[in-house]
């Protein structure tokens, strides 16, 4: 296993997400399941985190790496849904509330020793990172509050605002972070063996779901995708024949966990070189079957970055980078082939032309993506209303869609559509908050960039990670132009693990 990996945390969360997966599919087909597997998880988060705070921290992130939409499991109030994730961020704040406040207001001022109300404040007043966090709150807090004042829809404010609560899982992180007692570098070790062990996970389930369902196997299709979609797992959609494209937005985490890993060929011994490219290759091969031209851009953006910093940051020779190049072409290779061991298992396919299908989703517009250019005008419409400020939370645009999805469900099936969601990641914060709040967003994103490359590689063997981390928020940066993901928990949590990463002082 790769020196970054816990092997203890990996084999744990590994075990213990493919266990939720399975119990999250039968839950699905029994109630009663659900409610125990939701209030088991909840209790064992409140229990774990009364304990040691970075414990719950495991587990919302660990449930934040696998489950996309966060409904693996749910509890249902009359119309009111609360997924697991919303319980496990709850029990996290709840308890970072509690012994933030309460337990730990009394110093131990006789041994010297701050408590870790004082330890989080000195660090904030130390960071300029976490004071252009709190700035950015502020613009999320004046969206909210624009929002009322030009009467949008209360209900729509709210849940447009609902996600960017998750930033407040900075507190907890902070918390953790500054306290005395952590270790630093293994905390960042365990989260990111966490995210190794989910990954891992995600690529396997895409690998499975493309083989039954481009192989027809009866036996699962219904069930499968149904539980597929009603648990927000992922989106199944069939791209022609027996050709279906395999979605999940957790996805995400395996091209943003690619490019974490890609500077780390030095640093791996040659026992771990089969795990470390075995790993590269499945994260590539789970980003080419996602079919999301959005990853597609976020990989290309990574890699011109990558080379970017490794021919003028660390200086590489000539040489290392045509190797670096040479073994990104095998990877790629291998990727291609295990696709094509998939597609040529039996049951036996005929008339499959797997290359065909790859060019015409680079150059298709299907219903999707003509709904995507169909909100373009009618969003930059919007947006100039209120530029500078924007329109707040809750801003709804109409726009027409002939996206199979939404057009059944519009009123007569006329494909109009009226909504606050939109596609067009930062077009979308535009008109909630305008081009200040954006550009606050941006700095603060930027802050975090430069932490994690401005410092003196040469002299540590840690580089690599930060330098990953860099790289990997490129990718997001670009997905979100087509996909918002700075505005959802995915992203969101991304970025906050970036600024702990960025925080992290090697020695």
């Amino acid at each position: 296993m790769l020196d970054l990996i816990d092997k203890k945390y990996f084999k744990y969360g590994f075990f213990l997400l493919i266990l939720a997966e399975i119990l999250s599919y039968a839950g699905w087909t029994n109630h009663w399941i659900n409610v125990v597997c939701f209030v088991v998880i909840v209790l064992a988060t409140l229990i774990l985190s009364l304990k040691k705070l970075e414990y719950g921290l495991y587990i919302l992130l660990a449930e934040l790496f696998i489950g996309s939409k966060g409904y693996l499991f749910s509890i249902h109030f009359d119309a009111t849904i609360l997924s697991v994730r919303m319980g496990i961020f709850l029990v996290v704040m709840a308890v970072w509330l509690y012994g933030f406040f309460v337990h730990h207001q009394k110093a131990e001022s006789s041994e010297g020793q701050w408590d870790r109300a004082t330890s989080l404040l000195m660090t904030i007043k130390k960071s300029r990172m976490a004071k252009l966090c709190l700035l950015f709150g502020l613009v999320l807090v004046w969206a909210f509050v624009n929002g009322i004042i030009r009467n949008n829809n209360f209900g729509d404010v709210f849940l447009d605002f609902n996600n960017w609560l998750y930033f407040l899982l900075a507190l907890p992180c902070l918390t953790v972070f500054s306290d005395q007692d952590t270790d630093k570098h293994k905390f960042i070790k365990n989260i990111v063996s966490i995210l190794c062990a989910a990954v891992v996970i995600i690529s396997l389930k895409t690998f499975f779901l493309f083989y039954i369902f481009i192989h027809q196997s009866a036996w699962a299709l219904p069930e499968i995708y149904k539980w597929v979609r009603d648990s927000g797992v992922g989106e199944i959609t069939n791209m022609g024949g027996v050709f279906y494209r395999i979605f999940m937005q957790s996805q995400i985490y395996a091209l943003l966990t690619f490019f974490i890993f890609l500077f780390f060929d030095s640093k791996v011994n040659k026992k771990n070189k089969i795990n470390y490219y075995a790993l590269l290759t499945i994260l590539l091969a789970t980003v080419v079957l996602s079919f999301s031209r959005s990853f597609w851009a976020g990989l290309v953006a990574g890699l011109l970055t990558f080379f970017v910093l490794s021919l003028f940051i660390i200086r590489d020779s000539i040489g290392t980078l045509f190797k670096k190049k040479c073994q990104l072409l095998l990877v790629s290779v291998i990727v291609l082939s295990i696709i094509l061991i998939i597609i040529k298992l039996p049951p036996k396919i005929e008339n499959l032309n797997f290359g065909a299908l790859f060019g015409a989703r680079v150059t298709q517009s299907e219903a999707a993506s003509s709904s995507r250019m169909s909100q373009l005008k009618p969003l930059v419409t919007a947006i100039s209303r209120h530029l500078i400020v924007g329109s707040g939370f809750g801003t709804t645009v109409t726009y027409y869609s002939t996206d199979p999805r939404i057009v059944p469900t519009t009123a007569g099936g006329s494909g109009e559509v009226t909504t606050y969601a939109f596609e067009w990641g930062y077009l979308d914060m535009v008109l909630k908050f305008g081009l200040i709040g954006l550009g606050i967003y941006l700095f603060f994103i930027f802050e975090i960039f430069k932490r994690l490359i401005n410092f003196q590689f040469q002299n540590t063997k840690n580089y690599s990670l930060k330098f990953g981390f860099a790289t990997a928020l490129i990718a997001l940066l670009v997905v979100n132009i087509f996909s918002p993901y700075l505005n959802h928990p995915l992203g969101i949590g991304f970025m906050i693990i970036a600024g702990v990463v960025a925080f992290q002082k090697y020695e």
